[in-house]
């Protein structure tokens, strides 16, 4: 992944604490849930609050990738290996932009994290450093 195409991506905003953000949303956490379009974006920004914070502790780098309509959600670099993260807080199995990015990239994994693959609970309680080898 080149520098230039980093820089001409659309910017994801994420922020370092999803109590920061979630502090605005007029909703009780069940109403959330059922509300599945805002459920996922504060899934989605859960999990990145998580890797933020694990990149930080661990001078990684976190990405996310798109080109076109395909997208990946977030891509975490460890010196010259790359990992792949697709975010599905529901059964949506639309998984073509992983696909996409593996062909083009060559990640050392690609995992998805929610019901339709690692649990969130699960991953996070995941030492990431395995996602490397």
């Amino acid at each position: 992944m080149d520098k230039a195409r980093k820089r001409a991506s659309i910017p994801k905003y994420q922020v370092y604490n999803n109590a920061l953000k979630d502090i605005y949303v007029d909703k009780s956490f069940q109403d959330v849930q059922m509300d599945r379009k805002l459920w996922g974006r504060i899934f989605e920004s859960s999990i990145g609050c998580w890797l933020m914070n694990e990149a930080f502790r661990h001078r990684w780098s976190l990405y996310y990738w798109r080109e076109g309509a395909d997208k990946v959600d977030f891509v975490l670099r460890r010196l010259d290996k790359t990992v792949a993260i697709e975010v599905k807080s529901n059964n949506e199995s639309d998984t073509r932009g992983l696909h996409v990015f593996q062909e083009k990239f060559h990640p050392v994994q690609s995992v998805i994290v929610g019901q339709s693959g690692i649990p969130a609970e699960i991953f996070l309680s995941m030492d990431l450093q395995e996602l490397f080898t």
